[in-house]
């Protein structure tokens, strides 16, 4: 058939409609997916640059705005930071940025009342950070006010979002004169901030102060115990501090480095001296046969207390086993004389009752895991004996900008409690004390400085097996101080008495210097803290005065029979 130019020229038209429609479609719809993609990347970066924003608040960075993730900007007026910690920070004070913001933190207290400072940023702030003498796990950096009381509850970041931990412990704050208090669900009065001294009221009726000035510290347990802390050394770019102790009427010193890790302030034990590399072989392998020992303390007051909870091994194959029976004793030992203080108003109160349903004694389990933590606490010490001096400065020259606290370390979990230390958990406040034993489930600290811990072992009255909460790591490296600082009196009590009393003979117990020369007691440490004391007890009657005047004051609630204003104590 033939073709008419005509329908050639509308056929070819059609054909190429046919084509360019669907190309036109398609790169219509190209270009939408390309401007959708390009809208959701836009979103994206928004949604980053908000959260990034909310993460700069919550960062630790030298800029304009402060460390603020769980920090609420809602602070008191003073704008300062109520863990009951003295402004006394390692080395000297370490500030960034140039605003602010701190809320409160309530706390219970570590033995040594050491554990570390907090994390201060901005210099325009008059924010107080309180070191180790006060603040512990119940300490908290978010608030929700309720009129004037606050209910405080941990935070933690989790990417850029921040979220609740669960654990809070309600606290209503007042103002009196230039004294910052805060109550507690009861009226009890828990803490007291004043200018230049801190005093906290532990679960367990226990107080503690800290008083700073300058560069100095003490803190003080009530009964004229406790502690007077200065720099007293410096090598490289380490500093060292000395801490002079007194309790039962005497006084000695123990020497700490002191350095930062991710802006918060450590406390590191120093050795005094390093044995013999044959003696720590001699405490770290098996002994060539059991050692049945005696103990002196069958018949002590502690002993008989706390008999349902701790029993000696029947025979020693090992130093590291006759240490752990010396570590937990002496702790047990600190718990009761924390107890049974003069400040005490009752302390006939029995402590040989059974333990209540769930409430085991130290198993056999757990004591060998504290055990296996003595076995590498010696080979730590040996190995730090055996570096040559000359390779330990050149170490402290090129040491990291931070140092990982002990207590962080992967392979150490099980800390032993020094001394009261006040829990927030899931079902409420708590108290551990000295002896009970703790497993760190955490391995990173979140913005508070705290991990995750839980209840392996507990006494009768104390926080419950398996109860979990939060920790600051400060709260932790304390708890490996002490831990060092027995396991260090243990070995010289095993040098003592090598070849007595059933202990088999060591090859050598010769000591070389350690990393610092020895710390001496300094004489007025005495005269210092019962000074602080009194100043400790003014601040408190006038709190008193202050409640009985006004009628809008809660009469404070008394604390627990036998166990009022017990003041914590810690042996040698």
């Amino acid at each position: 058939m033939e073709l008419q130019p005509g329908n050639s020229i509308v056929r070819l038209a059609g054909l190429t409609l046919c084509i360019l429609v669907p190309l036109t479609s398609f790169a219509s719809r190209g270009g939408d997916k390309s401007k959708s993609s390009s809208s959701s990347k836009s979103s994206g970066s928004s949604h980053s640059s908000s959260g990034s924003s909310h993460a700069s608040g919550s960062s630790r960075s030298s800029g304009s705005s402060s460390r603020g993730s769980g920090y609420s900007k809602a602070s008191s007026s003073s704008s300062r930071s109520y863990s009951g910690r003295s402004s006394h920070e390692p080395g000297a004070s370490k500030t960034t940025g140039s605003t602010s913001h701190s809320t409160s933190h309530y706390s219970g207290h570590t033995a040594s009342g050491n554990g570390s400072t907090n994390k201060v940023h901005g210099t325009e702030s008059n924010a107080k950070s309180h070191t180790g003498a006060g603040k512990t796990s119940s300490s908290v950096n978010s608030r929700e006010h309720t009129g004037d009381s606050v209910h405080a509850t941990d935070t933690h970041r989790t990417g850029t979002e921040l979220h609740t931990a669960g654990h809070s412990a309600f606290r209503k704050e007042t103002n009196v004169g230039d004294r910052r208090v805060a109550r507690d669900e009861r009226g009890r009065v828990r803490d007291i901030h004043g200018r230049d001294i801190d005093i906290h009221h532990g679960l367990h009726g226990d107080r503690r102060f800290v008083a700073t000035h300058g560069d100095r510290r003490v803190v003080g347990y009530g009964g004229g115990r406790g502690f007077t802390e200065r720099r007293y050394y410096s090598r490289g770019t380490r500093i060292y501090v000395q801490r002079t102790y007194i309790f039962g009427g005497r006084s000695y010193a123990y020497a700490y480095r002191s350095y930062y890790y991710r802006g918060w302030p450590y406390y590191h034990y120093v050795p005094a001296y390093y044995y013999h590399p044959f003696f720590y072989r001699w405490a770290y392998n098996p002994w060539a046969r059991p050692v049945y020992y005696h103990w002196g303390w069958f018949g002590d007051p502690w002993y008989r207390g706390y008999g349902y909870y701790f029993n000696p091994y029947p025979v020693y194959l090992s130093a590291s086993l006759w240490l752990t029976d010396y570590l937990l004793a002496e702790n047990l030992r600190a718990a009761y004389d924390a107890r049974s203080s003069s400040y005490a108003v009752d302390a006939s109160e029995p402590l040989d009752t059974p333990s209540p349903a769930g409430q085991a004694a130290l198993s056999p389990e757990v004591k060998q895991l504290v055990a296996d933590e003595v076995q590498r606490q010696l080979d730590a010490e040996r190995a730090a004996a055996a570096q040559p001096t000359d390779s330990s400065r050149v170490q402290e020259n090129k040491q990291p900008s931070e140092e990982v606290p002990a207590a962080l370390d992967p392979k150490q979990k099980i800390f032993i409690v020094g001394s009261n230390l006040d829990l927030v958990t899931d079902t409420g406040e708590c108290a551990v004390t000295a002896g009970d034993v703790l497993l760190r489930t955490g391995s990173a600290p979140d913005t508070n400085n705290k991990v995750s811990v839980s209840v392996l072992s507990s006494k009768h009255g104390d926080c419950p097996v398996d109860a979990t909460s939060e920790v600051e790591v400060t709260e932790l490296q304390e708890m490996h101080n002490q831990f060092r600082e027995k396991m260090d009196n243990g070995l010289k009590a095993l040098a003592e008495n090598q070849g007595k009393n059933g202990l088999p003979e060591a090859p050598s117990t010769e000591t070389s210097a350690g990393e610092v020369p020895p710390s001496t007691a300094d004489p007025n440490a005495e005269a210092e803290l019962n000074s602080q004391q009194k100043n400790a007890e003014q601040e408190e009657q006038i709190v008193q005065q202050a409640a009985s005047a006004s009628p809008s004051e809660k009469t404070p609630e008394p604390g627990p029979k036998g166990k009022e204003l017990l003041p914590k104590n810690r042996p040698d």
